[in-house]
C-alpha cells in the first residue's frame, strides 16, 4: 500500500510539473508575441511607436513576464497579480521618464523620423533598462522571501536563498536560450548543405526568433526552478570559489591603504577616476564578503584564514568608501556636478550603508558578524529607493547637474567662455534645453549679455554642423507645398499625396521633400507601361538626381528606382518630361536570369552624348 501511495504521489507531482511547465511556456510565448508586435509597431512607425506609452510597454513586456513565470510556483495567484501590477507600474514609470527626459520641452515624446531616432526617444536607454532590471531583481527577491515568511522582514536565510537562487536562475536560463539558438543555427547550416534553406530563413524572421528566445528563457527558468538540488549545489560551488578570492583582495586593499600613509592622496586625485575605481573595488569586496558569510557564519565550519579575511574586509571597506567620497567631494567642489558624478554619489550612498553596517558588524563583541544580515536587507531597500530617485525627476542626474552648473555660471564661479553650453544643448536632456532657453531670455545679472552671445555662437555652430533634432512627419498639405508638379495637364494621384510616408515599407530612399518642410522637389507623372499605372519621378531642385516612386498592390507608394540625368541635360529633359515627350525603351544591356535570380549587367561605357536643343 505504501508503494502504491508513493507512486500515486509521484504521478501527481509529475502532472503538477507538466502543468507548471505548460503554463510557463504559454507565458514565454505570450511575451514573445507581445515583443514581436511592439517590434512591428516600431518598424512601421505607427502612432503607438511615437507615443510616450511605447517605452513603458517595451520595458514592462521585457521584465514582468519572467516574474510571472517564476511566481507561478512561489506566490499565490492573488499576491502574484498584485505584485506584478506594482512592479509593472514602477518599471513603466522609469521607462516613461527615460523617454520624457529626452523629448523637447513642452512635448511628451519627440516624433521620430527613422528607426535610430525612434529607438533613442521612445525605447528605454541601456542604462534605464539595466537599472530597471536590477530594481525588479532586488524587489522580487525581497517579495518572495517576505511572502514565504508571511512578513515584510523575513529571516535572513530566506533572503540569502532567494537572492542567490534567482541570480543563478536568470544567468542559467539566459545561457540555455543562447545555446539553444546557436544549436538552431548549426541545424540551419546542416540543412543548407543539402540545399534546404527553410530553417535558415526562419531564423532570419523576427516573428520566429523573438518567441523562440522568450520560450527558451521561460523553459530555462522552469528547469532551474524544479531542480532546486542542482541550484543549491551550484550555489555552494560558486560561493566556495568566490570566498577564496577574498583573502587576496583583502591583502591588496590593506597594502593599498598602508601605502597611502607613505604616498599620500595626491596620486589618487591625478587620476580623475579614483572615486569610481574605489567604489568598484568596494563592490567586489562586498560580494566576496557575502560569499564567505552566506546565510551566517554559523552555517558550517569556516577556515580561520577566511574568517579573519572577512573581519579585515569589513573593517577596510569603510576607509575605501570614505576616500571615494572625499575624492568625489573634491571634484564637485572644483567643477560642480555632472551626470557621472551624480551617479557616483548615488553609488556612494549604497556603498556607505554597507561600509557602516559591516564595520558595525566587525566590532561586535561576540565576533559572529551577525549584523551583516540586517545591513544587507536594509541596504537592499535603500538601493531600491536610490534607483527610483535617480531614474525619475526626483534626482535625475541631468536635472541636478544642470541646476548646479547654471547656478555656478550665474554666481560667476565659471565664466561664460569656459562654460559648456553644448552640454546643455546636446547632453543634458530636456533639462538642459529648458535651462538654455531660460538663460537666453534672462537679461539680468552681470554676465547676461556675454551668456546670450555664447549661446548664439554655440547654436550657430551646431546649425552649421547640421546637427538638428528630428522633424515631425509631414502631413498631406505640407507635402503638397513641397512638390511642384511639372507635367502639363496632370496632377499627383490622390493616393500619392495621402500616402503614409512614415510606414517602414515606404521609408527606403525617400527624398527630403517627403520628410522635411521647406525642401522642394519637381514632380513628373509618367507612364512606364499601361499595366503598371502612373508613376511619379521626384527631383530635388537644381540637381540631376532623382527617384521613381510606384504604388504596390496594396496601394502603398515606395521608391522603386533611382536615376540621374546627364550633366547639362537637366533643363531639356525636364521640359520634355513635362510635355510628355518620352517613351519607355529596353535597357542597353539585358538582365540575366540565373536560378530564379536576376543579374543586372551595367554597361562599362560611361561616355555621355552631348545634349542638343
Amino acid at each position: 500500500m505504501h508503494a502504491i501511495s508513493a507512486g500515486g504521489g509521484g504521478r501527481e507531482a509529475g502532472q503538477g510539473n507538466t502543468s507548471l511547465l505548460l503554463g510557463r511556456i504559454l507565458v514565454g510565448a505570450g511575451q514573445g508575441i507581445l515583443l514581436y508586435w511592439l517590434f512591428r509597431e516600431l518598424a512601421a512607425r505607427t502612432l503607438l511607436a511615437q507615443s510616450p506609452f511605447f517605452g513603458p510597454l517595451v520595458l514592462v513586456s521585457l521584465l514582468i513576464p519572467p516574474v510571472v513565470t517564476l511566481g507561478f510556483a512561489q506566490l499565490r495567484a492573488s499576491r502574484l497579480a498584485v505584485w506584478c501590477v506594482a512592479l509593472g507600474a514602477v518599471v513603466a514609470w522609469l521607462a516613461w521618464h527615460s523617454a520624457w527626459r529626452l523629448a523637447g520641452p513642452g512635448q511628451d515624446a519627440g516624433p521620430p523620423v527613422d528607426i535610430a531616432s525612434a529607438w533613442a526617444l521612445v525605447f528605454p536607454g541601456a542604462t534605464a533598462w539595466f537599472y530597471a532590471s536590477v530594481f525588479v531583481f532586488i524587489s522580487y527577491a525581497l517579495i518572495v522571501a517576505g511572502e514565504s515568511a508571511g512578513t515584510w522582514f523575513a529571516p535572513y536565510p530566506a533572503y540569502f536563498r532567494t537572492g542567490w537562487k534567482l541570480g543563478l536562475q536568470i544567468h542559467l536560463a539566459a545561457l540555455f536560450a543562447v545555446v539553444l539558438y546557436l544549436v538552431l543555427w548549426l541545424g540551419a547550416g546542416l540543412f543548407l548543405l543539402l540545399q534546404l534553406k527553410f530553417l535558415g530563413e526562419l531564423l532570419r524572421e523576427a516573428w520566429f526568433n523573438i518567441p523562440v528566445l522568450t520560450i527558451a528563457f521561460a523553459v530555462g527558468l522552469h528547469i532551474t526552478d524544479v531542480r532546486d538540488d542542482f541550484i543549491r549545489g551550484l550555489r555552494t560551488l560558486v560561493l566556495t570559489l568566490l570566498s577564496w578570492i577574498l583573502p587576496l583582495l583583502v591583502l591588496i586593499v590593506t597594502g593599498f591603504l598602508l601605502s597611502l600613509l607613505v604616498k599620500g592622496l595626491a596620486p589618487l586625485w591625478a587620476t580623475r577616476w579614483a572615486a569610481s575605481l574605489l567604489l568598484g573595488v568596494a563592490a567586489v569586496q562586498i560580494v566576496l564578503i557575502n560569499a564567505v558569510y552566506k546565510s551566517g557564519l554559523g552555517e558550517g565550519p569556516l577556515p580561520r584564514v577566511l574568517r579573519r579575511a572577512t573581519y579585515v574586509g569589513c573593517l577596510t571597506l569603510a576607509p575605501l568608501v570614505a576616500i571615494a567620497g572625499y575624492a568625489l567631494a573634491l571634484r564637485i567642489g572644483q567643477y560642480g556636478l555632472s551626470d557621472r558624478r551624480v551617479l557616483v554619489a548615488a553609488a556612494l550612498i549604497v556603498a556607505g550603508c554597507y561600509a557602516v553596517g559591516y564595520a558595525w558588524a566587525a566590532l561586535e563583541r561576540h565576533g559572529s558578524l551577525r549584523r551583516i544580515a540586517p545591513t544587507n536587507v536594509l541596504t537592499a531597500w535603500v538601493t531600491l529607493a536610490v534607483l527610483v530617485a535617480v531614474f525619475t525627476p526626483v534626482a535625475d542626474p541631468a536635472r541636478l547637474s544642470v541646476w548646479n552648473q547654471v547656478a555656478r555660471l550665474k554666481a560667476g564661479k565659471v565664466s561664460p567662455e569656459q562654460f559648456d553650453f553644448q552640454y546643455l544643448q546636446l547632453r543634458a536632456a530636456r533639462y538642459g534645453r529648458e535651462a538654455l532657453a531660460s538663460l537666453r531670455a534672462d537679461t539680468s545679472g552681470p554676465n547676461a549679455a556675454a551668456i546670450r552671445e555664447r549661446i548664439e555662437a554655440v547654436t550657430q555652430k551646431r546649425a552649421a554642423g547640421k546637427i538638428v533634432p528630428p522633424a515631425a512627419p509631414l502631413d498631406a498639405a505640407a507635402i503638397g507645398k513641397n512638390l511642384t508638379v511639372r507635367t502639363t495637364g496632370r496632377a499627383l494621384p490622390a493616393t500619392f499625396v495621402s500616402n503614409d510616408w512614415r510606414s517602414g515599407n515606404a521609408q527606403g530612399g525617400l527624398p527630403d521633400c517627403l520628410r522635411s518642410a521647406g525642401e522642394r522637389c519637381d514632380a513628373y507623372i509618367v507612364d512606364l507601361a499601361p499595366e503598371r499605372g502612373p508613376a511619379v519621378m521626384l527631383m530635388k531642385a537644381s540637381t540631376r538626381f532623382g527617384v521613381l516612386l510606384e504604388a504596390d498592390e496594396a496601394g502603398l507608394w515606395r521608391v522603386t528606382a533611382n536615376f540621374y540625368m546627364p550633366r547639362g541635360c537637366e533643363a531639356m529633359m525636364g521640359e520634355a518630361l513635362a510635355q510628355g515627350s518620352y517613351r519607355a525603351t529596353a535597357p542597353a544591356m539585358p538582365d540575366l536570369a540565373i536560378n530564379g535570380r536576376r543579374l543586372r549587367l551595367q554597361p562599362t561605357d560611361r561616355a555621355e552624348t552631348p545634349c542638343t536643343p
